[in-house]
Protein backbone atom coordinates (compact mmCIF):
# COMPACT_ATOMS: atom_id res chain seq x y z
CA UNK A 1 0.00 0.00 0.00
CA UNK A 2 1.08 3.64 0.19
CA UNK A 3 0.57 5.01 3.63
CA UNK A 4 2.36 8.66 2.65
CA UNK A 5 2.89 9.89 -0.37
CA UNK A 6 5.61 8.69 -2.46
CA UNK A 7 6.22 5.47 0.31
CA UNK A 8 5.89 2.08 -1.05
CA UNK A 9 5.17 -0.12 1.87
CA UNK A 10 4.70 -3.86 1.87
CA UNK A 11 1.91 -5.74 3.34
CA UNK A 12 2.81 -9.61 3.54
CA UNK A 13 4.08 -11.73 6.14
CA UNK A 14 6.75 -13.52 4.44
CA UNK A 15 10.02 -11.56 3.07
CA UNK A 16 10.42 -10.62 -0.17
CA UNK A 17 12.96 -9.39 -2.52
CA UNK A 18 11.78 -6.45 -4.70
CA UNK A 19 13.38 -4.68 -7.62
CA UNK A 20 13.17 -0.61 -7.22
CA UNK A 21 13.06 0.79 -10.80
CA UNK A 22 12.14 4.02 -12.25
CA UNK A 23 13.04 7.37 -14.51
CA UNK A 24 13.23 10.44 -13.01
CA UNK A 25 13.78 14.08 -15.01
CA UNK A 26 14.91 16.86 -12.11
CA UNK A 27 15.13 20.09 -13.09
CA UNK A 28 17.00 22.37 -10.49
CA UNK A 29 20.17 25.40 -11.65
CA UNK A 30 22.77 24.34 -14.06
CA UNK A 31 25.63 22.73 -12.84
CA UNK A 32 23.99 21.75 -9.43
CA UNK A 33 24.97 18.28 -8.22
CA UNK A 34 21.91 16.39 -7.16
CA UNK A 35 21.75 13.01 -5.63
CA UNK A 36 19.06 10.44 -5.62
CA UNK A 37 18.79 7.58 -3.38
CA UNK A 38 16.72 4.44 -2.53
CA UNK A 39 15.89 4.23 1.22
CA UNK A 40 14.56 1.45 3.33
CA UNK A 41 12.58 2.11 6.55
CA UNK A 42 12.54 -1.25 8.65
CA UNK A 43 9.91 -1.71 10.92
CA UNK A 44 11.38 -4.60 13.54
CA UNK A 45 14.40 -1.68 14.63
CA UNK A 46 12.24 1.97 13.65
CA UNK A 47 15.31 2.69 10.97
CA UNK A 48 16.13 3.62 7.95
CA UNK A 49 18.87 1.57 5.55
CA UNK A 50 20.02 3.27 2.51
CA UNK A 51 20.40 1.70 -0.88
CA UNK A 52 21.80 2.53 -3.87
CA UNK A 53 22.14 6.28 -4.64
CA UNK A 54 23.12 8.09 -8.17
CA UNK A 55 24.75 11.59 -8.13
CA UNK A 56 24.14 13.75 -11.83
CA UNK A 57 24.92 17.01 -12.48
CA UNK A 58 22.07 19.67 -13.48
CA UNK A 59 22.68 20.07 -17.33
CA UNK A 60 21.91 23.58 -18.91
CA UNK A 61 20.36 22.37 -22.15
CA UNK A 62 19.19 24.85 -24.68
CA UNK A 63 15.60 26.32 -24.16
CA UNK A 64 16.26 26.98 -20.50
CA UNK A 65 15.88 23.71 -19.46
CA UNK A 66 18.21 22.65 -16.73
CA UNK A 67 17.50 19.05 -15.71
CA UNK A 68 19.49 15.74 -14.90
CA UNK A 69 17.91 12.32 -15.97
CA UNK A 70 18.03 9.41 -13.52
CA UNK A 71 17.64 5.75 -14.68
CA UNK A 72 16.71 3.94 -11.02
CA UNK A 73 17.48 0.39 -10.72
CA UNK A 74 17.99 -1.57 -6.78
CA UNK A 75 17.12 -4.58 -5.38
CA UNK A 76 15.73 -4.55 -2.25
CA UNK A 77 14.10 -6.84 0.69
CA UNK A 78 11.36 -6.02 2.48
CA UNK A 79 9.76 -7.71 5.78
CA UNK A 80 6.13 -7.35 6.94
CA UNK A 81 5.31 -3.50 7.51
CA UNK A 82 9.01 -2.23 5.93
CA UNK A 83 8.30 0.67 3.32
CA UNK A 84 10.72 1.96 0.79
CA UNK A 85 11.54 5.82 -0.59
CA UNK A 86 13.35 8.09 -2.61
CA UNK A 87 15.38 10.42 -1.10
CA UNK A 88 16.76 13.37 -3.74
CA UNK A 89 19.15 16.41 -2.20
CA UNK A 90 21.26 19.31 -4.27
CA UNK A 91 24.56 17.93 -2.77
CA UNK A 92 25.61 21.07 -4.41
CA UNK A 93 24.30 23.74 -3.25
CA UNK A 94 20.97 24.77 -1.91
CA UNK A 95 18.26 25.57 -5.27
CA UNK A 96 14.96 23.78 -5.50
CA UNK A 97 14.64 20.19 -7.08
CA UNK A 98 11.64 19.39 -8.97
CA UNK A 99 10.70 16.56 -10.49
CA UNK A 100 9.08 16.73 -14.42
CA UNK A 101 5.51 15.24 -15.19
CA UNK A 102 6.44 11.55 -16.20
CA UNK A 103 9.41 11.15 -13.65
CA UNK A 104 8.04 7.45 -11.83
CA UNK A 105 9.67 4.85 -9.80
CA UNK A 106 7.83 1.84 -9.17
CA UNK A 107 8.31 -1.38 -7.11
CA UNK A 108 7.71 -5.14 -8.30
CA UNK A 109 8.85 -8.94 -6.94
CA UNK A 110 11.65 -10.11 -8.27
Amino acid sequence: DEPANGQLRHLGDSPIEYTVGGQLVLESTSNDTVTVKVVVFRSATTSFEDGKSTTRVINNLQGGRNVAYYGLSDNIILNKNDYVKLQVANTGATNDITAELGSFFNVRAR
